[in-house]
């Protein structure tokens, strides 16, 4: 607490079950083990909810419910897999296990209180998913969703875009907005998102970034207030929530200015949350009986020092001024010791700690509307790779492309090739001769992914409307090349071309940053 640097847990979230739509939950990690319900499968048949191959999904429930780095401890865990093992899904197994949890919600003949924590997302906006997380608020469930990582406005976006869903912004440990976090009015509150340590598939903890990492911290803290109230209404969470933020002057980001606090201070006496440790007030002295003739003195102290000259309080005044001196030198090589420690750990390992400092490039001016593309007519989403090149899965009804907000570090050698040399206009490769023949024999899909790249470098709409789609498909034909012969790594034709689409989709989809850097090594082999 502010008041003693100690803080009192009053409430674990017990009786609550989260449900996790990720990719998965590992059920038996330390930090969960015992705490994970029975969930559901969206993605397959082989009912692998409870194991996590990305570790996306892992992470969440962890900062959700761990037991030591989770925001409600005693809370249970339900995992919903609707990702697939590479992070991405569809949109019709989103919409079916929202449907699940309404169907279990209503069915249930005890009802107990429920949280869904979504770090998931479309990217468009679409009413439909916007429709099922409003009818599963509308029967009681509080539904928690992560804005998105794409440094835009949350309007663009589902499930970020529906007003009943409380929507998580992504903050540093500093109270300032990550550079990647959505932002506009359609955020409802801003919780931790950067450097978050929690829970990694097959033991351990791990540190990531995102408004992924945000979300489970709201959902944990709703949990602690179904905890209490557990027959509290949808709304009702989120007012408490509200309630208990700690309010930033002017706004985050031209957002609501409210951060997540899982404890009550001394303006907000409602707050059931948790409550900083104030300690005992200290009785005043009896002052002892003094004669009528010789009155005592007024008693001093260095908290009080006596008016007039000063000379009542000097002595003390002046301890506290040396202890002040002290503490504050004490805390400037501390912060010495803390950089230089951190310098050498980011010689050692780069790609996990790094501060945050990626620039949109967004100018300050007015941008015009996005038009959200219509709903079941998105690029078909591929399916998790397998071994041995297949063909990508087609995609069911409503298949939208979607995926959840991982947001990993972008490697030194990434960020030093994205460095343009110039801002000149350049004519794109012929895609035509033998040597495009044979590798177009060799490897259709690839070509086909490169003949798209071109044809978005040609247009800024058709780029922002559909990259991920090619890049996908250019990442997983890669990876299926052969080391020589034909179609081979090196003989990828239009290279340059290539180079172009895979940066430029690094600097627009910063979340596929480290699927960005798995290209990048593949062209450089």
């Amino acid at each position: 607490g502010e008041q003693d640097g100690r803080y009192v847990r009053n409430y674990g979230g017990e009786g609550v079950q989260v449900y996790v739509l990720d990719t998965g939950v590992d059920s038996g990690h330390e930090e969960l083990k015992g705490r994970v319900g029975p969930g559901k499968d969206f993605t397959s048949a082989n009912d692998d909810q409870d194991v996590d191959r990305h570790g996306h999904g892992t992470h969440c429930a962890g900062s959700v419910a761990g037991t030591t780095v989770g925001v409600a401890p005693l809370a249970t865990v339900v995992s919903m897999k609707v990702l697939h093992d590479d992070g991405f899904g569809q949109m019709s197994a989103l919409i079916h296990s929202l449907e699940y949890v309404r169907e279990k919600w209503l069915n249930q003949s005890h009802r107990g209180p429920a949280v869904v924590s979504a770090s998931v997302a479309l990217q468009t906006r679409s009413p439909t998913l916007n429709t099922a997380i409003r009818e599963l608020v509308e029967v009681g469930v509080v539904v928690v969703v992560a804005a998105g990582n794409d440094d835009d406005i949350t309007e663009y976006y589902s499930p970020a875009s529906e007003p009943v869903a409380i929507t998580v912004g992504a903050i540093d440990q500093d109270n300032q907005p990550a550079s990647f976090s959505n932002f506009g009015p359609g955020i409802d509150i801003w919780a931790p998102g950067t450097d978050i340590l929690s829970a990694r598939p097959g033991g351990g903890l791990v540190t990531e970034s995102g408004t992924s990492m945000a979300a489970p911290h709201v959902a944990g803290a709703a949990a602690l207030v179904l905890e209490v109230n557990p027959s509290w209404s949808p709304a009702k969470v989120r007012q408490e929530l509200l309630s208990c933020a700690f309010d930033v002057s002017g706004g985050i980001k031209g957002s609501t200015g409210k951060v997540l606090s899982t404890r009550a201070t001394s303006g907000s006496q409602s707050c059931i949350l948790g409550t900083a440790s104030t300690p005992a007030p200290t009785p005043a002295p009896t002052p002892a009986p003094t004669s009528a003739s010789t009155p005592a003195p007024a008693p001093t102290s260095p908290d009080n020092p006596s008016d007039g000259d000063g000379s009542g309080g000097g002595s003390g005044a002046t301890v506290a001024i040396v202890v002040a001196v002290v503490l504050v030198l004490l805390g400037l090589l501390a912060l010495l010791g803390y950089f230089l420690w951190r310098r050498q750990v980011c010689k050692n390992n780069p790609s996990q700690f790094k501060w945050w400092s990626i620039s949109s490039g967004r100018s300050s001016g007015s941008e015009p509307a996005k038009q959200p593309e219509p709903v079941g007519q998105a690029a078909a989403v591929p399916t998790a790779p397998t071994t041995g090149a297949k063909p990508a899965a087609s995609t069911a009804a409503g298949g939208s492309r979607w995926q959840g907000f991982w947001r990993p570090e972008p490697s030194k050698k990434k960020a030093a090739d994205a460095a343009r040399t110039d801002g000149a206009e350049r004519q794109l490769e012929q895609l035509e001769g033998p040597d495009w023949e044979t590798f177009s024999e060799a490897q259709p899909r690839v070509a086909q992914a490169i003949q798209q790249a071109q044809e978005m470098l040609r247009s800024t709409t058709l780029f922002e409307n559909g990259c991920e789609e090619p890049f996908q498909a250019l990442r997983r034909g890669l990876r299926a090349c052969p080391q020589n012969g034909p179609g081979c790594l090196d003989s990828v034709p239009a290279k340059a071309d290539v180079w172009d689409f895979v940066l430029r989709v690094g600097e627009k989809r910063k979340f596929l940053s480290s699927q960005v850097d798995e290209v990048c090594q593949l062209l450089v082999q």
